[in-house]
């Protein structure tokens, strides 16, 4: 869009048919064709001359119309009523020169000896009710001169209907709205040491967000409103350094300022400068230049955290690490403000680094600072782990922080909060499995079993040479993400008490049946043990993690559950076998 305080817009017009419009490469002159049965398509000259030009910035730089500019135009007629409703106009060819072009666009025949008042915005309003138009001064900006945030009105004009080969032409004079800020940084003046990826500038009052006015009088100012102070640039490529003709553009409504403006710098990974404070007491006029010469100051210190995998129970690579404090700690990549939350991503070396401002926390206040986790890898998410930041941290320096990655899922039952049988004292029949909810094992449930202190157990009955199985049922595996699927390797330690006793092992779908029981198959097959006798650590409080260990493997998705039933033939009379399972460990095979 040509930088211009004002603009000779032109109506050229020709009756050029259905044939569409559009931008030449090369600045050339283009004739029209005619269908004089259909809609009239018509062109509007917009032309720069030196004696109307005001050049955006003091020092004569200026631009020129470019493939894709677009123009709202309206046309009221002597009645008041609009012909043309905000019709868009678009670029069809240049005139000779760049800074002289046609837009173009089909529309209704006027009445050709009508007088039309004709008005004009540049770029199209984000909104028109009538000649009332919106635009959006937008709180981001890639400082770039971006020629659709230099808004732009025209003055009212009286003329003839838009026809073809016109005797006279209708002039239309623009002026522009915003205010424009070119941002540069001298030579040697960035003590940064490296490109500023992003700039955050805060002003004293609002100055971008829904810039709002009338068409038809384009003397009154505009209007702000869902205003913002803050104009955030994120810069393209390398970012803005101190090479000479290297700029960063913003446009913003024209306002009076007084009061402190902010600065901040951050580097390519997201990393501040020290701050910037700069009082001001100045109008910022429309259609006017504000010029900054801007010293960024070096970066803030930084201690950095870098967690490393220790060692993986899950059995596959983290993808992901999302850590929370307590209170605002770490330094959040492009943001002024330090976050509780940060989610970091694995780097090649295998870590995850997260930074901590050394100027606002010590390296003494991180010692043994107590931490949420939340594990990612591709098919698994393990939400709310602790972990304990070391206790030694070098101030301004590197620290690594191992990380045990925690089982698919881990089960020692030491959790449980009292004595529960279900169905463990008789009965010939089958029951379904109670929930140990209550009981400090959240999800699990059992039928003819038993939940103590540290362990289950499998209550097998025989009555008159009639075997009677009994059943548990683990949680979900709901940290595996929804829609996937692995395969897992599910580990135990287990140990019977009057016999060996057999038992089919695998897996159930939740979503089918919640609290599968002694009469339900184990869905899913991952075979059939049998738990030997071993009075050594047969019992609630016997069951370490040096007794027998059984290994079972199975596909498995967030709904399933590992299951074990017993399935021996035994002989005996109103007998029950006991066999305790405990440390259940799940981890993915890849």
């Amino acid at each position: 869009m040509i930088k211009t305080k004002s603009h000779l817009i032109c109506f050229a017009l020709s009756m050029l048919g259905l044939v569409a419009c559009t931008a030449t490469e090369e600045p050339t002159r283009s004739g029209p064709g005619s269908n004089p049965n259909g809609p009239l398509q018509v062109t509007i000259g917009a032309e720069q001359t030196s004696a109307t030009r005001t050049s955006l910035d003091p020092d004569g730089r200026t631009t020129r119309w470019v493939s894709g500019d677009r123009i709202a135009v309206w046309a009221a007629n002597p009645e008041g009523t609009y012909v043309l409703d905000g019709e868009t106009f678009t670029l069809h060819t240049f005139n000779g020169t760049y800074s002289s072009a046609d837009f173009a666009a089909t529309i209704s025949p006027m009445e050709p000896d009508a007088t039309y008042t004709y008005y004009a915005t540049y770029p199209l309003p984000t909104e028109h009710t009538g000649t009332q138009v919106t635009f959006t001064l937008p709180t981001t900006q890639s400082g770039a001169y971006d020629a659709t945030s230099d808004i732009m009105v025209s003055a009212p004009v009286s003329g003839g209907a838009l026809e073809a080969a016109p005797d006279n032409q209708t002039v239309l004079s623009f002026k522009h709205l915003c205010h424009a800020v070119r941002i540069e940084i001298p030579e040697g003046r960035n003590l940064l040491g490296r490109p500023v990826k992003r700039l955050e500038v805060v002003f004293p009052t609002e100055v971008v967000g829904t810039l709002g006015f009338d068409a038809a009088t384009p003397e009154a100012a505009p209007t702000l409103s869902n205003g913002s102070n803050t104009v955030v640039i994120d810069l393209a490529d390398d970012g803005l350094n101190d090479a000479s003709g290297s700029y960063a553009w913003i446009f913003i409504a024209p306002v009076d300022l007084s009061g402190d403006i902010l600065f901040r710098a951050y580097d390519a990974e997201g990393y501040q400068a020290a701050a910037i404070h700069t009082t001001v007491n100045k109008s910022l006029e429309a259609g006017h230049t504000t010029p900054i010469r801007l010293t960024v100051p070096e970066a803030r210190p930084v201690t950095y955290l870098d967690f490393t995998v220790a060692q993986n129970n899950l059995g596959e690579e983290l993808t992901q690490l999302h850590i929370n404090a307590s209170e605002p700690l770490f330094a959040t990549p492009f943001s002024a403000a330090d976050g509780t939350t940060l989610t970091l991503d694995r780097r090649p070396d295998g870590t995850f680094r997260a930074a901590v401002y050394a100027d606002t926390h010590t390296a003494e206040a991180l010692h043994n600072l107590p931490l949420t986790v939340d594990y990612e890898s591709a098919n698994v998410l393990l939400a709310d782990r602790a972990l304990t930041l070391p206790a030694t941290i070098a101030d301004q320096s590197t620290t690594q922080v191992p990380m045990t990655v925690p089982y698919l899922m881990e089960e020692d039952f030491s959790g449980i909060t009292g004595d529960f049988g279900s169905n463990d004292s008789g009965g010939l029949i089958n029951y379904d499995a109670e929930a140990l909810d209550g009981y400090g094992v959240p999800g699990w449930s059992i039928s003819r079993a038993h939940a103590n202190y540290h362990a289950l157990c499998l209550r097998h009955y025989v009555a008159w040479g009639i075997d009677y199985p009994a059943c548990i049922n683990s949680a979900p595996l709901s940290a595996i993400k929804e829609g996937k699927s692995v395969t897992i390797q599910v580990s135990f330690n287990a140990a019977a008490e009057q016999n060996d006793l057999s038992c089919q092992i695998g897996g159930y779908d939740s979503a089918s049946k919640r609290y599968p029981g002694t009469g339900d198959p184990v869905e899913i097959d991952g075979g059939t043990i049998s738990i030997a006798k071993n009075t050594t650590y047969a019992g609630y409080d016997r069951l370490t993690t040096d007794a027998p260990s059984y290994q079972y493997t199975i596909n498995a998705t967030c709904t399933t559950g590992l299951r074990w039933k017993s399935n021996a033939d035994l002989s005996g009379f109103a007998s029950y076998y006991n066999a305790y399972i405990d440390n259940v460990r799940v981890r993915i095979l890849n």
